[in-house]
């Protein structure tokens, strides 16, 4: 998911260059993204210089609650030799 991959890497603080090359995003889609983190409370910008974005604490609990969630849907993967033998 976008947003955590934002603050996972945000969470000592970064550039919005290596936010892009390191989300494996472009420039285009962190633009959007950025702003809505702020205004959602889980990401802060500091003008510096640098200029640098940082998670904040309530960003911290998104990245858990987030972690939580993949953890549940990976747990239960079935594999695609489950599936034939269920379909027997």
């Amino acid at each position: 998911m976008i947003a955590h991959d934002i603050l996972l890497e945000a969470t000592t603080g970064s550039n919005k260059t290596n936010l892009v090359y390191k989300c494996n995003l472009n420039f285009k889609l962190t633009k959007k993204w950025l702003p809505q983190l702020i205004a959602k409370g889980l990401l802060s910008f500091y003008e510096g210089p640098p200029k640098t974005w940082k998670t904040t604490e309530k960003g911290k609990r998104f990245i858990e609650a987030m972690e939580s969630v993949f953890w549940i849907w990976d747990d239960d993967k079935i594999t695609q030799d489950e599936i034939v033998l269920e379909a027997i």
